[in-house]
């Protein structure tokens, strides 16, 4: 008992530090010399200092250089990180919902990682820069899940043929939605966008996850479709007029399941 609570202890404390360490990246990023802004008035403001501390251009300009040079050597030393990922499943792609609450560790370990790089996509594919992921709250989302859902779990265990598995997996990702919206993994930098819009952006952005996972779980071969996601980020926007109002309204658990279900019944 007390290797497998330090087992878990250690496991929040690593995905906390990877968090923290990633917000610190954004910052880094902010401060480029080919950002548009000068760095060292971006540090003033930071620091809440009346005005820049080094007024002279030259020094702000090799500031700026010099964190675009550690932010490139940054990006390059990721691409030869190795990604902890199942065979065949891409940054695109997702597993089975069943997989990922089935276990323990493995299952969330999973889930926070294929969620992580799938929203990394889609807000590449949005062109969105000024935002940041927490594995935190995807850790969180997982966690809800499974003590609030678990009979909607224990239906998808259950449920064998394909018309059970698209009335089951409906079920369950209208339910992933709704943990997704309350938790807000995906957060978007202050000002960037307008207030109002937010919670439109994250619906935008967080539903391609939750299709991209519905169908795995649904059916294994569109899984594996290479253009899957994409294909789900069309969807979102053709049916955003009922996602949306589904979102916020009180009704919005039938809805989304409602939806959901058309969508995995029709496509891929």
């Amino acid at each position: 008992m007390a290797k497998s609570m330090l087992r878990e202890i250690s496991e929040e404390v690593r995905v906390a530090l990877k968090d923290r360490l990633r917000d610190a990246r954004q910052v880094i990023r902010q401060h480029r010399h080919d950002g548009g802004h000068s760095p060292m008035a971006r540090v003033g403001e930071h620091l809440k200092l009346p005005h820049p501390p080094l007024p002279v251009r030259g020094v702000e300009s090799l500031l700026g250089h010099a964190v675009s040079a550690f932010d490139d050597a940054m990006t390059v030393a990721e691409r030869f990180v190795p990604i902890d990922r199942a065979a065949g499943v891409g940054r695109n792609s997702a597993r089975s919902l069943d997989i990922y609450f089935r276990g323990r560790d493995e299952g969330s370990r999973a889930f926070r990682r294929d969620l992580y790089y799938l929203a990394a996509t889609v807000l590449a594919a949005r062109g969105i820069t000024g935002a940041r992921i927490h594995e935190t709250e995807l850790a969180s989302v997982h966690a809800a899940m499974k003590g609030k859902h678990g009979a909607e779990l224990a239906a998808l265990d259950g449920a064998h043929g394909w018309s059970e598995r698209v009335a089951a997996g409906a079920v369950l990702c209208a339910s992933l939605l709704t943990e997704l919206l309350d938790h807000r993994p995906i957060r978007f930098e202050d000002g960037s966008v307008p207030n109002e819009s937010i919670r439109t952006l994250e619906i935008l952005c967080l539903t391609p996850i939750v299709l991209t996972a519905g169908f795995a779980t649904v059916d294994a071969d569109a899984a594996r479709e290479a253009d899957l996601l994409d294909l789900t980020i069309l969807a979102t926007d053709a049916r955003i007029d009922r996602i949306e109002p589904a979102c916020r309204g009180p009704e919005g658990q039938q809805e989304l399941t409602r939806i959901f279900a058309m969508l995995f019944a029709h496509l891929p």
